[in-house]
């Protein structure tokens, strides 16, 4: 992370003015198991020390239990569509 950028995502200016920006973060951050309100109210140095201590602290998001294969379905046949002998007459304006 590059240095400065918490305390600029955790300004007063960013965090009321930029919800999407403030929710993405949260959400990356909370899948690396920080939540961003604590990171934001620890400062400076202290953030880096509560960064460590949440992450080891065991409240982290698990990773996947196994792998899961994916595979494609071919969609299935449908019916023919049964069209008519006749061409379809425009309708006609009813004055």
């Amino acid at each position: 992370m590059e240095r400065g950028f918490t305390q600029n995502l955790c300004s007063p200016q960013c965090y009321q003015s930029c919800p999407n920006i403030v929710d993405l973060y949260f959400n990356l951050a909370a899948g690396e198991g920080v939540f961003l309100p604590k990171l934001c109210a620890a400062k400076g140095a202290n953030a880096r020390r509560q960064m460590a201590e949440i992450k080891s602290s065991g409240i982290v998001a698990p990773g996947p239990v196994h792998s899961l294969q994916f595979t494609a379905i071919s969609p299935q046949p449908f019916d023919a569509v049964e069209l008519a002998d006749e061409p379809a007459v425009a309708p006609f304006p009813q004055y």
